[in-house]
């Protein structure tokens, strides 16, 4: 409070009076002197009215007594609460305001932000460090200002605290404002990225999905991400399932991977493309919740094969046109394999007593052709082929379903084999419009059991006449001619 005094007086008696208080105590920070002076400055809780009663002494007796009131009405300083919209960016501004209830004299309090919510480690506001705000004569009141960062975090509302200390010459009141920072920024939503990469030979790759949030959060947040089939199937074996897997995201963070692993191959296909999908959001919604992976096929249209034959003759080559863009040898799956009978995938029988396979099979696998297209082969062995080989397939036909030897149509010449194959006809061995076709098959001659076979040049239509005709000649030579009269 304020100091003060007032002085009591008395009258009618020749010599000098004194005071004393006969009544209830003195408020705290008053007194009473001998001479009758009441004074001093209220303290702490004090205000209010008073009954005193004051008795006169002429130093032998009492001469008279006294009642009357006192007001004690105390000076206090208290400071407000305030609010502010918190911002995206750059600062705002708190504004408290000290309000002191008597402005006569001066006055001080010493002022200092505290955390609330809001903290100075998050960056929510700038601390104000203990500072005196003074007050002079004739000023009711003095504005304090905190500043306040703006961010695109979504946060309750936070408060800040501004605490008074060490008043001079007024009393506190409301000691503690309350700085409330409104938060305007939404609740994040959560989308997820597109990825295109090429899809390697071999192994697997690594489609690297991100995860995103609009803007931060105070809160936790996740969701849920699982991959789906699009032209990228988990039969085909394009690529790796995930699982549904919980997508964390910590308070602040932004961003998260997802990775689904892609297998390499060598098929000649076109791009494919899967899915990752978003569902079950905790403290978000979902803005684009389906990312695409896309699969870029790398593989070129392999339409020849060559590779030693396994009964060691020489070299062996296989071509072929027709089948769309995509159509080609699957090379993990082709390959030359040894004469029948054998095991595994060389046939187990012969197609008929005496064959002999001499440069022995090409087990053919052709993929990504267009569905119900038909290819135009040739095979290339390393020397001409013996007069009456045929061209034998070893698997099963419309009409007889189990695996068995028949003659596939052919024209040989000289050391080449040309012929056609329908994807699902005649020998495809899957019998199905798939664009695979799977074709074991080979040239061979059938001899007497133990006799060699001998591979024959290849001679013209004139030339072999010519040679039929001289081995007639010399055959009728030959003939013994009998006697006349024998």
């Amino acid at each position: 409070g304020t100091n003060g005094s007032f002085q009591l007086t008395a009258s009618g008696f020749p010599t000098a009076f004194t005071f004393s208080n006969t009544g209830s105590a003195l408020p705290t920070g008053i007194t009473l002197s001998p001479s009758g002076l009441l004074g001093g400055t209220p303290g702490a809780g004090t205000s209010g009215t008073y009954t005193l009663t004051f008795q006169v002494s002429n130093g032998v007796a009492p001469v008279g007594t006294q009642s009357f009131t006192l007001t004690i009405a105390l000076t206090t300083l208290a400071v407000d609460d305030v609010n502010v919209i918190e911002g995206d960016a750059g600062t705002t501004t708190l504004n408290f305001m000290l309000t002191r209830s008597n402005t006569s004299g001066t006055a001080s309090v010493d002022v200092q932000t505290a955390d609330g919510t809001a903290t100075v480690v998050n960056g929510d506001y700038v601390a104000l460090p203990l500072t005196t705000i003074t007050f002079a004569n004739g000023v009711a009141t003095q504005p304090v200002s905190v500043t306040v960062n703006g961010d695109t975090k979504f946060e309750p509302d936070e408060t800040v605290l501004l605490n008074l200390s060490n008043p001079v010459n007024v009393t506190l009141g409301n000691s503690q404002g309350t700085g409330t920072i409104i938060n305007d920024d939404p609740q994040p939503s959560i989308s997820i990225n597109d990825v295109s990469q090429l899809e390697g030979q071999s192994g697997t790759s690594a489609f690297t999905f991100t995860v995103s949030l609009s803007n931060p959060s105070s809160q936790a947040i996740s969701v849920i991400a699982t991959s789906a089939d699009g032209t990228a199937t988990l039969a085909d074996m394009d690529y790796v399932q995930l699982p549904p897997t919980l997508v964390s995201f910590a308070a602040g963070q932004t961003s998260m991977p997802v990775v689904v692993s892609v297998n390499g191959d060598t098929t000649v296909e076109s791009d494919e493309n899967f899915f990752v999908n978003l569902s079950a959001p905790v403290n978000a919604t979902i803005l684009e919740g389906q990312g695409i992976g896309t699969i870029i096929n790398d593989d070129v249209a392999i339409t020849s094969f060559t590779g030693p034959t396994a009964t060691g003759t020489g070299t062996f080559t296989a071509t072929f046109t027709g089948g769309g863009a995509n159509c080609a040898f699957d090379l993990g799956n082709s390959g030359l394999i040894g004469a029948p009978p054998g095991s595994g995938a060389v046939p187990p029988t012969l197609p008929a007593p005496g064959a002999v396979f001499a440069h022995g099979l090409f087990a053919a696998t052709i993929q990504g052709c267009s569905i119900g297209s038909t290819l135009n082969l040739t095979y290339t062995y390393p020397s001409a082929l013996p007069a009456g080989a045929i061209f034998w397939k070893y698997g099963p036909t419309l009409a007889n379903t189990s695996p068995h030897w028949y003659q596939l149509p052919a024209t040989i010449s000289g050391a080449s084999v040309s012929f056609t194959i329908t994807d699902g006809g005649l020998g495809d061995d899957d019998l199905v419009q798939d664009g695979r076709i799977v074709d074991p098959a080979g040239p061979a001659v059938i001899t007497p059991a133990g006799q060699p076979v001998q591979p024959v040049p290849g001679l013209s239509q004139f030339a072999t006449l010519l040679l039929l005709l001289l081995t007639a000649g010399i055959a009728a030579l030959m003939i013994p001619r009998r006697a006349p009269g024998g």
